[in-house]
């Protein structure tokens, strides 16, 4: 932040090759004005950089760092470069005040067919100044106390809800608690499109440079006049490492700020401009899980609030769908300006976030499965009442995917999405053309199967096809067995023998037909079984391997060194994984075909049963 504002060189007011004797000459010309009362200014003092702190303090911090090589080294590559006469030039129109036009000195050189050692130092100062500029312009921005209202604990700055009355990051006791005001939420200091451009070139200029080879041939030019054996050639490559997590501070503190003073579209350009960098990945994600913190910390405290209020209402035994869908309300009401905080800094779900985001859309998604496994078993609830529920169903569904940030764990909610969609349609086209009861019978047999809930739901449709079965072949051998003890009876046997005389081929085509039917039905439910063991021992091999890759996942982004084994590793399990899941997928869809046309036969079935009944009568 204040890595030109306090720059040594600028404290001091000297250039960046002044030698030790230079600099301690200077600090003591400042200490003994400053016993005299006398102001301190010199010729480097430029305004857009903000105030120079010349304190005592200050001086003594700036002499130290200027001791010491490696800091000296890294004060130099932050100042000014004076190595031609065109630098000089455009620093003179600097001392004048003319920035426009040292820029346009430093741009003219860079695009001259000098030597391109030459253009180094142009390279730089066109940097420094393009850099230092645009953060001088946000540096001294102040947001009026009295429209910020948000719930924030003094002590570690953690942002809070209404219901919190102790910090839960610190424990500190929060205290006048003021509730975030309309006015708040829509806070800008409305910054140009003109300072986003140049933010943009100064990042460009930054990133060039730090793949500039001759800009660090020069360094270690450098290094070699300081000619100190602590500035060894590691720690001029450790200094390299960290140029472009030097230059990352000042949007990082920009952006913290921005967010917590709720003024999003600046929070939206510091964030674009991150994330569409050069920076490191490991180093953008250290600074998002700084700045994300306490939203990762309320995103989890309100899963494990949800889950423990999911884990109670499943012991319950008479359990009303309106519960389960008041912890959802609840639970999404929480989350979802959390989630929107968080979604405009790491877009890219790259920091912890990801992870706190991927738990949420679990929490949603098992949500929807118990009511959507709830709405399939109780078979006397209203069909209004019905289609309502499987809409919130599909709600819930839809919610995990949309704030889920792993791809394999979208695929995984991808099929529940895909059946909570099919039961809602399902209950809205029964609730339209059926009375309530058939819509109940209706809207049970479509729901009633589940991959995420095979177990359940698979006893529903299994009790309801035996009965019906039960049913038929009980009506069958009863009309049967009336038919055979009535032989003995002249008159029984007269009107017998009159109607099987028209209609016995009939009877019989209709007996064999249904008994035929009856083995089918009994072949594809054997059929039916197999599969679903299939899909039950798929789903847990599936969600082991899912706890793996997370695992690894999470292996990967606490490791610094040494990731391309578990990446090789990580890739190795995705594979394996969308390997099974598109076998799950093609034995599910056998099973979706083959319970389709289980049902249908059962159906017909029961036809042919109604019709040789009504024969016989």
């Amino acid at each position: 932040m204040y890595r030109y504002q306090n720059n040594a060189f600028r404290v001091l007011g000297l250039t960046s090759d002044a030698s030790i004797g230079e600099i301690m000459q200077r600090v003591n010309e400042i200490k003994v004005k400053k016993s005299l009362g006398i102001g301190v200014s010199y010729k480097f003092d430029f305004s857009w950089m903000g105030k120079v702190d010349r304190s005592e303090q200050s001086v003594i911090n700036a002499l130290q760092r200027l001791e010491n090589p490696i800091s000296r080294l890294k004060e130099e590559i932050f100042w000014f470069w004076i190595d031609t006469d065109g630098d000089r030039k455009a620093l003179d129109c600097l001392f004048n005040k003319n920035r426009q036009s040292s820029y346009e000195l430093w741009k003219s050189t860079i695009a001259s067919d000098v030597p391109e050692k030459e253009k180094v130092s142009a390279l730089v100062n066109q940097m420094i100044l393009s850099h230092s500029s645009v953060i001088g312009r946000e540096m001294n921005l102040k947001y009026k106390v009295d429209a910020f209202t948000k719930e924030v604990c003094p002590t570690c700055n953690m942002q809070f809800g209404q219901d919190y009355r102790f910090c839960i990051q610190c424990g500190n006791r929060l205290k006048k608690l003021r509730i975030e005001s309309e006015s708040a939420k829509k806070r800008n200091v409305n910054l140009s499109e003109t300072h986003w451009t140049n933010w943009r070139f100064a990042i460009n200029r930054i990133s060039l440079l730090a793949s500039n080879e001759l800009f660090w041939e020069r360094t270690r030019e450098k290094a070699e006049r300081i000619n100190d054996p602590r500035l060894s050639v590691r720690k001029i490559q450790e200094i390299r490492d960290n140029f472009l997590g030097d230059i990352a501070n000042p949007n990082f503190r920009f952006l913290s700020q921005s967010l917590v003073s709720k003024d999003y579209e600046r929070t939206k350009q510091h964030a674009a401009l991150l994330n569409g960098s050069s920076f490191s990945y490991e180093y953008l994600r250290e600074g998002f899980n700084e700045i994300l913190a306490s939203h990762v910390t309320l995103i989890n405290r309100h899963c494990q609030n949800s889950s423990k209020e999911v884990a109670e209402f499943e012991q319950i035994e008479n359990k009303p769908i309106n519960t389960i869908i008041d912890i959802y309300s609840r639970f999404e009401e929480n989350v979802s300006k959390i989630i929107a905080e968080g979604n405009i800094v790491d877009f890219n779900c790259i920091s912890d976030y990801g992870l706190a985001r991927d738990g949420l859309a679990s929490n949603l998604r098992d949500m929807g499965i118990i009511l959507n496994n709830m709405l399939a078993a109780d078979k006397a609830i209203s069909a209004k009442k019905r289609e309502w529920g499987y809409q919130k169903a599909y709600e819930m569904v839809t919610k995990a995917l949309e704030y889920a940030s792993s791809q394999y764990i979208k695929q995984k909610f991808a099929k529940d999405e895909e059946i909570a969609k099919s039961n809602m349609e399902s209950a809205r086209l029964s609730s339209k053309y059926n009375d309530e009861g058939a819509s109940t019978q209706s809207t049970s047999s479509s729901a009633g199967y589940n991959p995420s809930k095979k177990s359940s739901s698979g006893s529903n449709w299994k009790s309801v096809i035996g009965w019906i079965l039960l049913i038929g072949f009980i009506v069958v051998m009863v009309n049967l067995n009336d038919d055979s003890s009535n032989g003995g009876t002249s008159k029984s046997t007269s009107s017998y023998k009159s109607k099987s005389s028209s209609s016995s081929p009939s009877l019989y085509q209709l007996k064999s037909r249904s008994e035929a039917l009856a083995e089918t039905v009994k072949e594809k439910e054997s059929r039916l079984f197999d599969l679903e063991a299939t899909l039950k021992s798929s789903g847990v091999k599936l969600k082991a391997l899912e706890s793996e890759i997370d695992a690894l996942d999470l292996q990967i982004k606490r490791t610094s060194f040494g990731k391309d084994k578990l990446f090789d590793k990580y890739n190795q399990k995705i594979n394996k994984y969308n390997t099974m899941l598109e076998s799950y997928n093609n034995v599910y869809s056998e099973y979706q075909r083959l319970f389709e046309s289980y049902k249908q036969d059962i159906s017909t079935h029961d036809d042919l049963v109604k019709s040789y009944n009504r024969k016989v009568k």
